[in-house]
């Protein structure tokens, strides 16, 4: 039976048993969604569609960006035809209300004007004015504890300003704006390149689309390279619905940020030129951002160690291949079975099996998976076995074990660390170590901070003060991260990067962090070896240099490579090799310990 039909036949069942019942499918982040099926002629939405067409019980909400508004704009997505939400600036009315009614409640009084002036100041934007309002209310509460009173309390003029004066609201009022636009670094960069122009010119001064979509161009080319003219409309359309830009006027031929509100919201001169020039350096395309995304593992929504291009790669595609997952203890080895069959967040059509016994894992090579369902055989190495001609077994199987059935097939994740060093170091000499490794990766300045985003209590590590602080103390070991991320919630972003930097610096610290890594692998010396010849070195050495100073040492090209493998050392452009961040600074601290 298809996916499909299972699927219908389950939510049939529950809408008969239950007959006031109702379903609602809520597809969030759909743009790539869309933007993927609509390269198979739309077949998972059309299903979708039938579903919801044939139980009218059964509604379907797809939220996303440009991608979504697009294809329901363009007509070519059996959804076109539905309706479209745009959320963004309440009416006018709405947003009174909002204000005023629960206030009424409490006995204050607003006068219009003073409520028409917050309006504005909050660009009608729901949170904004329930930021606002907070912080009204705190005010006034206070000040209703002082003395007399009788109901209504009429809210003076003095104190709606005191909060519009509150540097803390702008401060937070700025940071709203800023996570808006960073749903799209396009949409940053268009704002506030407005923004730079209004500062210029006067908010009601228009930039022609043509004009602002080659500036756009000229301050992040890498960014709108694959961005047309009709895309660009697209992005300025959503600007628009999401309150930022004022709604195109034929008359006035050009673009302009809402209000004067919204402008002084952006920030100052210094902190737009700031925002522009941080997206140029940091700012990754909406492509590599959904590549480079590492979705979270367990319940405290730390970053796994794989990168959703990698989970698509080893579990998310049919088909019979084998993958072998290098890393270490730093690099989150211990978490990737985690990542890949994601307890947490239970994914549909994936069945990840991580097997614990030579029976098993063959059994499920032999076996596969049919239909849409894609089977993925992880066998944990580094845990099972530290023996070359097991782990060389285990490959070959993998390699030569197909199902019995030509329609079923299965994927293969062999996980290995330093305890695999026999067997890896053979690894290097064979033509398909390119098709076959995938080695865990560090996090970088560019995607380290899309893992704060959503999450309140870590936005401020993705924050331009703390990112790169954060990159420097963590070096962007996935491990390392993860012990960040426990230390900030229990105390506080600034309090953690401080704690871990502490920590850092004993020489306790250092040995163990240094074996994590692999550099102090009893399997592996040749690993220290390196680092010592290189720490001594002190800087980038080019890789034939290397090799010739390294000639009275075990170290040789295959160390490079299992060094790179385990994310030990950084390969640069012109072939030269450097130490990864941290190791040189723990190994001077483990070496100047006493014992």
């Amino acid at each position: 039976m298809k996916p499909q039909n299972r699927c219908e036949r389950v939510l049939n069942d529950w809408l008969t048993g239950n007959p006031d019942g109702r379903v609602l499918i809520l597809v969030d982040e759909a743009d790539a969604f869309f933007a993927a099926d609509s390269r198979r002629e739309f077949r998972v939405t059309s299903d979708l569609f039938a579903l919801v067409t044939k139980h009218p019980r059964i509604k379907a909400v797809f939220a996303g960006l440009h991608g979504v508004a697009h294809h329901h704009g363009v007509g070519n997505n059996p959804f076109s035809p539905s309706g479209a939400l745009p959320i963004g600036p309440l009416e006018r009315r709405h947003a009174y209300r909002l204000l005023t009614v629960p206030l009424e409640a409490l006995g204050f009084q607003i006068l219009p004007d003073e409520a028409n002036r917050i309006l504005m100041h909050c660009n009608a934007q729901p949170y904004l004015l329930q930021m606002f309002a907070g912080n009204l209310l705190e005010r006034l509460l206070a000040a209703r504890q002082k003395g007399a009173f009788s109901l209504p309390i009429v809210v003076a003029r003095a104190t709606v300003d005191a909060v519009y004066d509150d540097p803390q609201l702008r401060e937070q009022i700025h940071r709203a704006f800023k996570i808006t636009l960073e749903l799209d670094s396009r949409f940053s960069v268009i704002a506030n390149l407005l923004a730079v122009y209004a500062h210029r010119n006067g908010t009601r001064s228009p930039l022609t689309e043509s004009e602002l979509f080659e500036q756009c161009r000229q301050a992040w080319p890498e960014g709108f390279a694959d961005t047309a003219v009709a895309g660009f409309r697209e992005l300025l359309n959503e600007l628009e619905q999401l309150g930022i830009l004022a709604p195109a006027d034929p008359r006035r031929s050009g673009r302009t940020l809402r209000s004067h509100a919204v402008l002084q919201s952006m920030g100052s001169r210094a902190q737009l030129e700031l925002s522009l020039q941080e997206v140029r350096n940091l700012s990754l395309t909406e492509d590599a951002v959904r590549q480079q995304y590492r979705p979270t593992v367990g319940k405290h929504g730390s970053p796994g160690p794989l990168t959703t291009a990698q989970i698509a790669d080893l579990a998310g595609r049919k088909g019979n291949r084998v993958r072998i997952v290098v890393g270490s203890q730093a690099m989150g080895l211990d978490r990737v079975a985690d990542a890949l069959s994601d307890p947490t967040h239970e994914p549909v059509l994936r069945d990840v099996r991580v097997v614990k016994g030579k029976d098993d894992f063959r059994h499920l090579l032999r076996t596969g998976a049919s239909g849409e369902t894609r089977l993925t055989v992880v066998s944990q190495l580094w845990q099972l076995t530290t023996s070359r001609e097991s782990c060389g077994i285990s490959l070959n199987e993998a390699l030569q074990l197909l199902p019995a059935d030509q329609s079923y097939s299965r994927a293969v994740v062999l996980i290995a660390g330093p305890s695999n060093a026999a067997w890896l170091r053979e690894l290097p000499t064979q033509a398909e170590v390119a098709e076959w490794v995938v080695p865990l990766e560090r996090f970088t300045l560019r995607n380290l901070p899309l893992h704060w985003r959503d999450n309140p209590l870590l936005q401020e590590l993705g924050s331009g003060v703390l990112a790169q602080r954060v990159l420097q103390v963590t070096g962007g070991w996935p491990g390392l991260v993860d012990e960040l991320v426990h230390l900030a919630r229990s105390t506080g972003p600034v309090r953690a990067l401080d704690q871990l930097e502490q920590l850092q610096k004993q020489p306790q610290w250092a040995g163990t962090w240094l074996e994590q890594s692999g550099v102090l692998s009893d399997e592996l010396t040749e690993l220290a070896q390196l680092v010592r010849l290189l720490e001594e070195i002190g800087d980038a050495c080019p890789l034939q240099m290397l090799l010739e100073l390294a000639d009275d040492t075990d170290v040789d090209s295959t160390t490079i490579t299992l060094a790179a493998w385990f994310g030990i050392i950084d390969r640069l452009p012109d072939d030269s090799i450097q130490l990864a961040p941290l190791i040189a600074s723990a190994w001077r601290s483990w070496r100047s310990a006493p014992n």
